[in-house]
């Protein structure tokens, strides 16, 4: 009879974790779809600026959108990767990852401290060699994801924990 009680108490709560897990899951997912949409949407519109104005009024449009945005991150640069215009300094190292994005790491000034924070942008290459990067800073959602990643897992432990102390 405890045996039967204990896994009860177990199907319970996987039947618990599971909803939970796939609605982290599934969140984790439709943030990350939004924010490479976005980055589209920008890479999309800059294209057609400097199709139509050319590289110097690209060059204003990138100093114009690296001034006013928090999240988003912006470098037009020469076929040496070298910054024309442009929020950050130089260009970051990237690593490759899913559907032509990039990830790299990047330094913020926050307060009086440098702060490495996250981001997820796409690469361009324009006309005579030029490369332009558009990426959004992707820190707060992902300490985000690790907050809720870490109290899914104590939760589920702790559902676990008491599930089978009540079958005792």
């Amino acid at each position: 009879r405890r045996r039967h009680t204990r896994f009860r108490n177990v199907t319970g709560v996987q039947t618990c974790a599971l909803p939970i897990c796939f609605v982290y899951w599934n969140t984790s997912i439709v943030l990350e779809r939004e924010t490479d949409e976005t980055i589209e949407a920008e890479i999309t519109g800059l294209v057609e600026q400097y199709q139509t104005l050319g590289l110097p009024g690209l060059t204003d449009v990138i100093i114009g959108r690296s001034v006013r945005r928090e999240e988003g991150l912006y470098i037009l640069a020469n076929d040496e990767k070298r910054v024309i215009a442009g929020n950050l300094d130089t260009w970051p190292e990237t690593h490759n990852a899913d559907n032509g994005f990039t990830e790299f790491t990047f330094s913020r000034r926050n307060g009086g401290d440098q702060q490495m924070r996250n981001a997820r942008g796409k690469i361009f290459t324009l006309a005579q060699g030029y490369y332009l990067l558009v990426a959004r800073d992707v820190f707060e959602r992902r300490a985000l994801e690790n907050v809720f990643g870490t109290a899914l897992a104590w939760g589920a432990g702790l559902m676990i924990v008491l599930g089978l102390a009540g079958g005792v």
